[in-house]
């Protein structure tokens, strides 16, 4: 090899070598910059997962005061037509009674004739 072959030979790869530098810079930036957006997304992922978590706490709680609310309503309503039921047989039984009353009474009558 030549003088001249040998330094056109280390001007190219001086070249080369610059030129692989400078993708391994490109190579770094983008894997930076990669990175950055990675950790971006992790935060709002992390937030995200925080604000769903709170949500379902506080839908949590509202699901169970209805739920709480709810049985005391229906509770209410059961005592309240317990109460009216037992009213309504009383009332019935008294009317029972006085039909056997009078039932017995005419029984009576036509036990005489």
């Amino acid at each position: 090899m030549t003088e001249s072959e040998r330094r056109h030979f280390e001007v190219l790869l001086e070249e080369i070598s610059g030129k692989v530098g400078l993708v391994l810079e490109g190579h770094d930036a983008i894997r930076k910059e990669f990175n950055e957006r990675l950790d971006a997304m992790r935060r709002r992922q992390d937030l995200f997962e925080s604000l769903l978590r709170s949500s379902h706490n506080s839908l949590k709680e509202e699901i169970q005061g209805v739920r709480t609310e709810l049985k005391g309503e229906i509770q209410g309503v059961r005592t309240e037509l317990k109460e009216e039921m037992a009213a309504g047989f009383k009332e019935l039984g008294e009317k029972i009674d006085g039909h056997d009353e009078r039932l017995f009474a005419l029984e009576q009558k036509a036990a005489r004739l």
